[in-house]
C-alpha cells in the first residue's frame, strides 16, 4: 500500500451507518476467498481491527473487541449461508448477518448442496 490508500481501503472494510458498522461490503469479489487483516482502522466507535479468512464454503472473521458500535455490526451473507457468532448459531436475515459489538468470532458457512 502506498500513501492515500488507507481511506480508500477503509471504505472497503467498513461503513458507518448511524449506530452500526457495515463490514466488508466493499471488498472485491476476488478477496472473498483470501485471507487479510485490517488493523486499528479509525471509526467513531473505536479502532476496528479484523482478521478475515475465506475459503470456498466457509468464511471466518475475528474481531478484537476494541470497536464498539452501539448497534453492533452488519456483515453481508448469502441467502443460504449459515452463521455462527462466538460459536452460537445465528441467522442472517435479508442477506445480512447482524451481530453485537461484543462478538469476537463470526463464521459464515455455505451448506453443501
Amino acid at each position: 500500500g502506498g500513501p492515500g490508500i488507507v481511506s480508500e481501503a477503509d471504505a472497503r472494510f467498513f461503513k458507518v451507518e448511524g449506530e452500526t458498522i457495515r463490514l466488508l461490503e466493499g471488498i472485491p469479489e476476488a478477496w472473498r476467498l483470501e485471507s487479510f487483516e485490517a488493523r486499528a482502522l479509525p471509526t467513531p466507535f473505536g479502532p476496528l481491527t479484523l482478521k478475515y479468512s475465506g475459503a470456498y464454503d466457509i468464511r471466518a472473521l475475528e474481531l478484537d473487541g476494541a470497536c464498539k458500535p452501539p448497534g453492533g455490526f452488519l456483515l453481508p451473507a448469502g441467502p443460504k449461508m449459515k452463521a455462527k457468532v462466538d460459536g452460537k448459531d445465528a441467522s442472517p436475515g435479508d442477506g445480512v448477518l447482524k451481530f453485537p459489538a461484543s462478538a469476537r468470532s463470526v463464521e459464515l458457512c455455505k451448506p453443501i448442496e
